[in-house]
């Protein structure tokens, strides 16, 4: 019998480079010992920059929760909020703004987790809003909060996996989008070797005691067992296996569009569906649902959803147009808008577009939402 050629080995020198500095890094932030809130997480350990209003979202929603309790409201994002085109009326200004419940999230966080952290996040954004980062980075994050935890079931006092679940449109939106973008963020140096499995729309994850079981007993001369216990999927608005989970947070992107077999919306069910899977962290100040989505038309569940959580107090509401969150398209002082040609050609379309307003039912006027009492 033949012996097989040995291989020749390659000498990559790029590869050694990028090996050495991911080792590197990931030492250095072991060494730290802390883990890192939801801005610090995206800008030192993803390496992105957000944009200014990306930034600001991310930072209300979890300001004052775990790992988060230094986070604060400024001047600056005060006057940010009010240089959208559209205002905010329920995100700043009254006892009952969204604002003051994001001071009580600081001040009351520790001694009553469950009733002082927003539990859902709406987001009504125009095109090109970076909304497919948002869920993946809010996503990755969820992950690596619970990697933070030695034993995060034991923890949270449950016997199943945890899941971080992200919903789409179709199968293909949810595979070749948001979740391509979630595995990029995973091959970071301290969240790469913690994949025990991945698939198209799977990444499973060992958390600290799933690996040191394997080890104690790979130690004595058995097969590791334990296949790790943090989910990361995503599938579509449909995927049945996507339900009946403990989950960490629910992600349902572009959720004004989502229809059944029969073309006929299903965001109510989908939502009635997926959203108690969050349920049994609340009492821990975990548990999460974000909605992300264009506008549709002023009506069904999408619409009526986004008018009842502006008034819950929980729940955290944004609504911003293209120019208020991409710096990309927004235009310098006494020049004319990067979008002023998309407005003058369709005014109306250009409103629920770019500027993430809904689209009335049956009127040539067009009402923007958030200005309607």
């Amino acid at each position: 019998m033949k012996s097989k050629a040995k291989q020749p080995i390659v000498f990559d020198p790029k590869s050694i480079i990028e090996n050495a500095i991911k080792k590197n890094k990931k030492e250095e932030i072991e060494a730290q010992k802390k883990v890192y809130d939801i801005i610090s997480f995206s800008k030192e350990i993803l390496e992105q920059k957000p944009f200014p209003v990306q930034e600001l979202i991310l930072k209300f929603f979890y300001a004052g929760s775990r790992y988060n309790e230094h986070l604060r409201v400024t001047l600056d994002d005060i006057n940010l909020l009010k240089s959208f085109r559209f205002p905010q009326p329920w995100l700043v200004g009254g006892p009952k703004s969204k604002i003051e419940q994001i001071y009580r999230n600081i001040e009351n966080f520790a001694k009553d987790p469950a009733s002082n952290y927003f539990r859902e996040l709406f987001l009504v954004l125009g095109r090109r809003s970076g909304k497919s980062w948002m869920s993946s980075t809010i996503a990755v994050y969820e992950a690596y909060k619970l990697l933070s935890l030695y034993d995060p079931m034991k923890t949270f006092g449950i016997d199943s996996d945890i899941w971080i679940i992200n919903t789409a449109t179709n199968e293909q939106q949810a595979e070749t989008i948001v979740f391509a973008q979630i595995s990029r963020f995973m091959r970071t140096p301290i969240m790469e070797h913690r994949i025990a499995k991945q698939s198209n729309d799977t990444i499973v994850l060992f958390s600290d005691a799933d690996l040191d079981r394997n080890r104690k007993i790979k130690e004595n001369g058995g097969i590791p067992s334990s296949k790790g216990s943090i989910v990361i999927s995503s599938g579509s608005s449909n995927a049945q296996g996507l339900r009946g989970h403990c989950a960490s947070i629910v992600i349902m992107d572009e959720f004004a569009h989502y229809v059944d077999a029969s073309k006929k919306s299903s965001a109510k069910a989908v939502y009635n569906a997926l959203t108690p899977s969050s349920a049994s962290l609340y009492k821990y100040g975990e548990g999460r649902n974000v909605i992300i989505s264009s506008p549709g038309e002023a009506e069904g569940f999408f619409y009526d959803h986004f008018n009842s959580a502006k008034e819950i107090g929980n729940f955290l509401v944004f609504q911003a147009g293209t120019e208020d969150v991409n710096i990309n398209f927004q235009s310098k002082p006494g020049s004319p808008s990067l979008l002023a040609g998309e407005e003058a050609s369709d005014p109306e379309n250009f409103l629920q577009e770019y500027c993430a307003q809904f689209k009335p039912k049956s009127s040539s006027q067009y009402f923007p939402a958030n200005l309607v009492s």
